[in-house]
Order: C-alpha cells, then structure tokens, then sequence
C-alpha cells in the first residue's frame, strides 16, 4: 500500500494534467467538498451507476464494514456508518448530494487519515514526499532523482525481522 500510494504521489505531483483543477497556492490543501466533488464527477462519468440498496424506491442504509475516519474528521461529518444511515443520506440529498458523492467523501478521508498515519510511522518519507513536492514544483531534476533515490529507499521491505 505504501508503494502505491508513494507511486500516486509522485505521478500526480510531477505530471498534472492539464486540464485538472490546480491545487491552491503555498502548498495548502484542497477543500474536501471539491476533492470529493472531482472524485465523484469522475466515477459518475465512467460507470452508470444505479442504487443497489433501495427498497420501494425509497433508500436504505447503506452497510459499512471499514475502518472508521480520524477522529477531527469524525467530529466534523460523524462515523462514517452513521453518514451512511438513511436520515444522512435524506439529509445529504436535501442539500444536492447522492450517495456516491457521501461515500467518495468517506473515500477521501480515509486516504487523508491513512496518509497521516503513514507520515507519522515514518518520517523519511514525509522527507522524501516533500523532495518531490519541491522538485515538481521548481522542475529541479536533480532534487527529484534525489527524493525518488529517498522514496525508494524508505519504500524497499526491511530484511530484519
């Protein structure tokens, strides 16, 4: 998982599309709204998508058997099972959002908090991600070859027990 996720990184630092949304300036994050938003556009685009767990046409809950989000993003949106009970999901359709986009919003904060943990068990790669964040930035090909050659290193499986 490290590896793809480090692979992802890399890529969507390094080559952005053209025609994707930039990221804010100074590094700052996206909001989770437009993160959610893109994802959601995205997989609606792709597949044709029919809700599988409604009865009499009217939506039940969806089951949620995942981990559960960090906890200040709990705080703010609730446990992702409750997100997926049938009074959120009405909630969440009052205000214009199907339950694709409830559980591409559970999606991303799950990818935040997995790469927070991430970050937090090894601090070379939050050395090597920043590397590259600065080398995609600045287009310096020397700092990316040296913060891929860190990458991989904190990446390669340890051959101590």
């Amino acid at each position: 998982m490290k590896r793809f996720l480090a692979i992802f990184l890399v890529f969507t630092l390094a080559a952005p599309l053209a025609t994707a949304d930039k990221w804010p300036r100074g590094g700052k994050p996206s909001t989770h709204a437009k993160l959610t938003k893109r994802v959601s556009t995205a997989i609606k685009g792709a597949y044709k998508l029919n809700r599988a767990t409604q009865r009499s046409g009217a939506p039940t809950d969806i089951a949620w058997k995942g981990p559960e989000l960090g906890v200040q993003t709990a705080a703010i949106a609730g446990s992702a099972a409750r997100q997926l009970t049938k009074d959120s999901l009405d909630y969440a359709a009052q205000r214009g959002r199907e339950p694709i986009d409830v559980l591409t919003g559970i999606a991303v904060s799950l990818g935040i908090e997995q790469g927070e943990r991430m970050v937090k068990s090894d601090p070379l790669l939050l050395a090597a991600l920043e590397i590259l964040r600065s080398a995609a930035t600045s287009g310096n090909q020397a700092s990316m070859q040296a913060g891929l050659q860190l990458l991989e290193q904190v990446l390669r499986p340890s051959t101590t027990p």
